[in-house]
């Protein structure tokens, strides 16, 4: 078997934008959170306390029982 890898770099990116967006998400989940019966506020509280990009990769994910 024989593999061949290529470096793909990583494309630049507007980091206006991009913290834009996280603040659109956590908007979002800020509603999801109070409206719903089945998330607890730690996750809440813990996607408020996120903020960078790489701490949303890097964050678990939560788990709704």
């Amino acid at each position: 078997m024989r593999v061949s890898i290529v470096p793909v770099e990583e494309p630049p990116y507007d980091q206006a934008a991009v913290e834009a967006l996280m603040r659109a998400v956590l908007s979002l989940y800020e509603k999801v959170a109070r409206l719903s019966r089945t998330i607890p506020d730690e996750h809440h509280a813990a996607a408020i306390n996120v903020d960078e990009a790489a701490g949303w990769q890097t964050s678990s994910s939560p788990t709704w029982s």
